[in-house]
């Protein structure tokens, strides 16, 4: 009997550990891989990921590891592959792109290595949620009932809505090889068509960029914008991420000029922002009361045999079975 999404939506939500472990996505079937895209669209499940990116006909190749989470992440982590490869492939690109075979792709991606996941904080919440027998998580990954993205007025006359979940991603690594040294299964030339779909969607995100970064600046832009920087490297330096920055812009705290990739960041304003940012956190630490301390459990039960688990830190691992899947017993306050 075939897994239904929402079905391997759930069996993934609790078989996902909680720190990061390598998973096999070749051994996925087609359902569980679609509910893993969900999952990591909906920022429940971070992936880690080894690839090796080449554009045909030039010398070098590049090997990268990418951490991302949520519908954004994969493009964020991209742009930093991006404008680490742009000044050494960007001749060889605009020469592909002018010629003859600019019609075909420039850039073809494979798997280099081991994949691994793990369940963010919201997917630890998520997954304690559902085993309550809440089916809220679940609706949110789906985008079903309340959570299918249009707008509804509740009754203090808000409205609600579910927006994309932007995430985050981050570029752990990156090193460039001989291309002849990449090229371990075969001819990459002719390999295009087993690609699969993740690399194909890189390839396509690295091919958008270029053809970003080779655009003028825009011409309605002042022209004393030089040292200004891009969305991802203001939130990079913000510590923060790029929806907040987009939303710091579009409601005039931060200056700025151009929109969407195009847009530019003032990076004396960004500082300024930022540190009012802190200022007003560090207050609202000082004037809102102390939170009691919350009693830490001791123990749990394991969810796979039942069985009663000493806990560390909240976390523990069942001596029987050796699962980690293990529901903490709070103890009653006194």
């Amino acid at each position: 009997m075939q897994d239904t999404l929402e079905q391997a939506v759930s069996d993934l939500l609790r078989s996902v550990p909680e720190t990061w472990a390598d998973y096999d996505p070749i051994g996925l079937s087609q359902t569980r891989e679609q509910a893993l895209i969900q999952l990591v669209a909906a920022g429940m499940v971070e992936r880690r990921a080894d690839f090796r990116l080449r554009m045909f006909g030039h010398p070098t190749a590049v090997e990268a590891t990418l951490t991302m989470t949520g519908e954004g992440g994969c493009v964020e982590a991209m742009e930093l592959v991006a404008a680490g490869i742009w000044d050494r492939w960007h001749n060889e690109w605009q020469e592909r792109v002018t010629g003859p075979a600019k019609e075909a792709p420039a850039f073809h991606c494979e798997r280099a290595g081991t994949e691994q996941w793990r369940l963010t904080a919201e997917g630890i919440h998520a997954r304690s949620s559902m085993e309550e027998g809440e089916p809220t998580a679940l609706d949110f990954v789906l985008k079903r009932g309340f959570f299918d993205g249009k707008p509804r007025i509740m009754p203090d006359g808000q409205i609600s809505q579910r927006l994309p979940v932007l995430g985050k991603g981050n570029l752990e690594k990156m090193k460039f090889v001989k291309a002849d040294a990449a090229a371990t299964n075969g001819p990459i030339d002719v390999n295009v068509v087993n690609m699969n779909d993740g690399c194909k969607a890189i390839a396509g995100i690295i091919s958008a960029q270029f053809a970003q970064l080779a655009k003028p600046i825009a011409p309605d832009m002042p022209k004393d914008t030089a040292g200004w920087i891009t969305v991802t490297k203001a939130a990079k330096e913000a510590k923060c991420d790029r929806g907040t920055i987009t939303h710091a812009c579009d409601s005039g705290d931060i200056e700025h000029v151009g929109t969407g990739e195009d847009r530019r960041i003032n990076p004396r304003s960004l500082q300024k922002w930022a540190d009012n940012l802190r200022r007003k956190r560090e207050l609202k630490a000082v004037n809102e009361p102390a939170k009691p301390a919350q009693p830490q459990p001791l123990s749990g039960e394991c969810m796979n045999c039942s069985e009663i688990v000493s806990l560390r830190d909240g976390k523990g691992q069942c001596p029987k079975c050796r699962s980690t899947n293990i529901k903490p017993i709070m103890p009653r306050r006194k």
